[in-house]
């Protein structure tokens, strides 16, 4: 079935392209394995803007790693749609991020294009970059419409979200008896940036809060507390590792803030800093 729906995904942006006569590409946070069987032309950008840009020098695809793992990723998580990216070589990109409840998976990119604002920042491009097809900004927005809806169903059927990561922060149950809980660990991870409270949760299930503990425990093997938490630092561990986010941004799209309760939480349960865990597990592709 993976494999059904990942060629399904191919076959569609391949139509995009020669509808469109533009590259579609997906940049995935790691929440999916599905990146790796894409074509190559489907998650690197091969457009002959973007290969005669990164055919100067390492110092070149640095800029589009950056912009593609920290500049789309911030932004992506900061509106939650689509958005036009003006990228480090100055000509502009459709971004069309997508999402699992609170979860950023990553996003199609289209382009480049030129628009009344693009101005090339790199001479030794600058003859393909006058090549650029040249769009408004009306219509790219206008596209970003038209590709959600094409995609959404083939991108969300793929997107399961990994609960794994290096240090095994949180080992999900394989499988929980009791559907209430269940339901409840499904819309803890879909809102983890929220406020949940015990008691909100409990009436969900229609149970006293101590009792809605004590299942939660029994099914979980663990207090609600330290899964709502581990929860959380995982994702942490996730974004730290798959993107260029600040350690302060990556805070704030956990849920956590406050940057010292962050750190602390981190600690326990990964045994190291943020920054020590993605200086060790980093694992940014190029583009």
């Amino acid at each position: 079935m993976a494999s059904e729906a990942i060629e399904r995904l191919n076959g569609l942006l391949n139509d995009l392209e020669r509808i469109c006569g533009d590259t579609f590409i997906w940049k995935s946070t790691g929440s999916m394995k599905v990146v790796n069987s894409l074509d190559l032309s489907h998650r690197v950008h091969t457009q002959f803007f973007c290969t005669s840009v990164k055919g100067q020098g390492l110092e070149f695809e640095d800029a589009c790693v950056i912009n593609d793992t920290e500049v789309i990723s911030r932004r992506a998580l900061e509106l939650k749609k689509p958005f036009l990216n003006l990228c480090h070589a100055g000509v502009y990109e459709l971004v069309i991020p997508f999402f699992q409840g609170d979860h950023y998976a990553g996003a199609i990119l289209t382009g480049p294009f030129l628009t009344g604002k693009s101005e090339c920042t790199y001479s030794c491009a600058l003859c393909d970059y006058e090549n650029l097809k040249k769009i408004d900004e009306g219509t790219m927005l206008a596209l970003s419409n038209i590709v959600t809806e094409v995609l959404r169903n083939s991108i969300g059927g793929l997107v399961r979200y990994d609960h794994k990561n290096p240090v095994a922060v949180l080992n999900k149950p394989e499988k929980i008896s009791d559907k209430r809980i269940a339901d409840i660990i499904r819309y803890m991870e879909d809102n983890f940036r929220q406020k949940i409270t015990v008691s909100a949760l409990a009436r969900k299930c229609a149970l006293s809060p101590s009792r809605f503990l004590h299942l939660f425990k029994k099914e979980t093997q663990r207090s609600f507390s330290e899964y709502w938490q581990r929860l959380k630092v995982n994702e942490a561990c996730r974004l730290l590792a798959s993107t260029g986010l600040r350690i302060s941004e990556v805070a704030e799209a956990c849920g956590l803030p406050e940057q010292s309760r962050f750190s602390a939480l981190f600690r326990r349960y990964c045994g190291m800093s943020p920054g020590q865990y993605r200086k060790t597990f980093q694992n940014i592709t190029t583009t």
